[in-house]
């Protein structure tokens, strides 16, 4: 799969996830108001349900500002620096990253494993269930870096 394509694909998938978790969540809240104004009381899981979008949301956001280099960046060193330099800067940059998203994805996979047996409050579903949104973007995240990489040493730049 080329790279274009890839894009292509995340950013659908992630589109899609970010609209439908979007909806969810503003239907979770409004339920969540109108039992508070109505019965003058709120359902125990909304909130719980809530928190468990936002963190979908927020690293599916996180992929694709990635994807489309939309993250803040200082860039004060860089823009004094000689396109040849700069070229070097941008590529260890993107190492970072890539061996950050790594880390990070493996050390994800043992925390939902070490999980176990736990269940969340409210829901008394598994926690892995929450928990299973850094490993997915992260391992996301890890495939766009080595692609941008990938590419830099086709010759593209970064």
């Amino acid at each position: 799969m080329n790279s274009k394509r890839l894009y292509r694909y995340f950013e659908s998938i992630n589109k899609a996830i970010i609209i439908i978790l979007l909806v969810a969540t503003i239907a979770v809240l409004a339920l969540q108001v109108f039992s508070r104004m109505l019965f003058s009381r709120a359902f125990a899981w909304a909130e719980e349900v809530a928190h468990y979008l936002f963190i979908y949301l927020s690293l599916a956001g996180a992929a694709i500002a990635y994807e489309k280099d939309l993250w803040v960046s200082v860039d004060i060193i860089s823009s004094k620096l000689s396109k040849r330099v700069q070229n070097i800067y941008y590529l260890v940059v993107e190492l970072i990253c890539f061996a950050f998203f790594i880390i990070i994805a493996f050390v994800s996979f043992k925390y939902i494993a070490s999980s176990k047996g736990q269940l969340t409050a409210a829901l008394q579903i598994p926690m892995a269930i929450p928990y299973l949104a850094v490993p997915i973007f992260f391992v996301q995240m890890s495939i766009i870096s080595l692609n941008k990489i990938f590419h830099f040493f086709k010759g593209k730049g970064i």
